[in-house]
């Protein structure tokens, strides 16, 4: 063993020792009455001691204190981590339980002291610790031979991802629902939960199980939460999908309506606001990593109401919006939109007919669009109201669950550009391989460092998570076997990466 290692076990033990000398050796001052030890003080002295200075994601870890208490003074310790949480029983205790943060990168533990005794503060001391791998948080897929309805709540689990082979720290549950996202900052989970009421709820929990409800207790389904990156205040917002009720100013009323517009709410479960209001079902947003637009998906089309969804972009600004894929396929279109760490990439579910010789296949794949391929000002903005587009006040004939004004449906708005058939409606290209239509995939999302793309494949019962490069060509990645994700046993039928601004997968 090494040498140096030892020298430190014997000073370790040495000052233990020392420390358990000192406890004991206090004696009085006769003049003052107060206590001081046999070495002439009552001096305190405390380190912190953590089994290890770096852990995984969503790991807990003991935290011990070790005190120079000679005069057996009555303490108060306090404990606080910038990032991951600490539990404490008792603030007599000279312990406590850290709970590292979802997401991986630096974090710092302090410690203080409070002298009852002598009624002071001791001065504060610190441990630095590294969380490493990236966040990646999934829902756990059913047993084979057993199914988990669109409203049915699953088993939710997160887990570290250090290297490309499935790798890191073991998965743990940490809720139960649907569509988990990791918030940027780590210390929370938001996910849809399902009472059984015929209702959903936006749901977020911290790392020590503390939840709260996002979109609040009322009779409307809420579901697909996405968050918003940090601003410049550091205050966390979401984004969602609900069909619940407006008035004019955007503001949450009794009620629900026939259709799914896009709300934004923040941490604390306040300042919630309606950002859409189109005829159609707006699902499934997303924010941009520069915080300017959000990308969702609509079955609104050409000012109607379709049976098909396309993806859609909303600057927030200004509230205008841009049609950016054009499927006009029944039952098909773009769905679950993830944008890259660098906002210059969108990855996407696509539903869809590939005609190929004598043959039609049905397909579920996973696409991908650079944005920066799109002639973006060539696409002709919609914006409700807007003049030379005529709006209908709001009146009974309104959809319910929409605020007005919306454009007239006979101004035929947004028109195809000349440019998108060019582009093959604007689709992109496929991020897989476009082969086997029984194999359908789900689900995508970047990772942290956006080299990799990761998504669900299903075929019958088998529902595995794998990854491939993030800027395939345009083939697809044709050639390529997919890498698993997930630790070796682990099935999932969900998953997202964590949004995190730094990958600390150190493998």
């Amino acid at each position: 063993m090494n040498k140096h290692l030892w020298q430190r076990r014997i000073l370790s033990m040495g000052g233990l020792a020392a420390l358990a000398l000192l406890t004991s050796s206090c004696t009085y001052d006769p003049i003052t009455g107060r206590p001081v030890s046999a070495f002439g003080n009552c001096s305190l002295f405390y380190t912190i001691q953590l089994a290890r200075q770096s852990v995984g994601v969503g790991e807990r870890v003991p935290i011990n204190v070790l005190v120079t208490n000679p005069c057996n003074h009555n303490l108060e310790f306090r404990f606080i981590a910038n990032r991951g949480q600490i539990l404490s029983q008792n603030t007599s205790f000279p312990t406590g339980e850290y709970v590292s943060p979802l997401t991986g990168g630096e974090d710092m533990i302090t410690v203080t002291v409070y002298d009852r005794t002598d009624g002071i503060n001791l001065p504060p001391q610190q441990r630095p610790l590294l969380v490493l791998g990236d966040g990646l948080t999934f829902v756990e897929a059913p047993a084979p031979g057993t199914t988990l309805g669109e409203f049915d709540n699953g088993v939710i689990k997160v887990t570290g991802v250090q290297g490309s082979g499935g790798t890191g720290t073991p998965s743990r549950q940490i809720a139960i629902g649907r569509q988990p996202t990791i918030s940027p900052d780590g210390r929370y989970i938001a996910y849809t939960y399902y009472p059984g009421d015929g209702t959903s709820q936006v749901r977020m929990q911290d790392t020590a199980g503390n939840v709260t409800i996002l979109s609040g207790n009322s009779v409307s389904f809420n579901r697909d939460p996405s968050w918003a990156p940090i601003g410049n205040d550091r205050t966390l917002n979401l984004v969602y999908s609900s069909d619940r009720l407006s008035d004019s100013s955007g503001t949450a009323v009794d009620g629900r309506g026939d259709v799914f517009n896009i709300w934004r709410v923040n941490v604390q479960g306040q300042n919630s606001r309606q950002l859409s209001s189109t005829p159609g079902n707006d699902r499934e947003p997303v924010w941009s990593p520069d915080g300017q637009f959000i990308m969702y998906r609509s079955n609104f089309s050409q000012n109607k109401v379709n049976n098909f969804d396309n993806l859609w972009r909303m600057e927030l600004t200004t509230g205008r919006l841009l049609q950016m894929t054009y499927e006009t396929a029944p039952q098909k279109g773009a769905f679950e939109p993830a944008f890259s760490p660098t906002g210059d990439r969108i990855v996407y579910t696509r539903k869809y007919i590939s005609r190929q010789p004598q043959s039609l296949f049905d397909f579920q794949k996973v696409w991908l669009i650079n944005l920066n391929q799109i002639d973006i000002p060539s696409l002709i903005p919609f914006i409700p109201g807007a003049p030379g587009q005529p709006a209908i006040p709001a009146n009974p004939a309104l959809p319910p669950g929409s605020i007005g004004p919306v454009p007239d449906p006979n101004f035929a708005n947004p028109n195809m550009p000349s440019t998108v058939s060019g582009l093959n409606g604007n689709f992109g290209n496929i991020a897989t391989q476009e082969f086997d239509e029984g194999t359908t995939e789900s689900s995508p999302s970047f990772s942290v460092d956006g080299r990799w793309i990761t998504y669900v494949q299903k075929r019958g019962d088998e529902s595995i998570a794998l990854s491939v490069p993030g800027n395939p060509g345009a083939l697809g990645t044709i050639g390529l076997q997919p890498l698993q994700v997930l630790p070796q046993g682990e099935r999932a039928m969900e998953m997202r990466w964590a949004r995190q601004t730094q990958s600390f997968n150190r493998f």
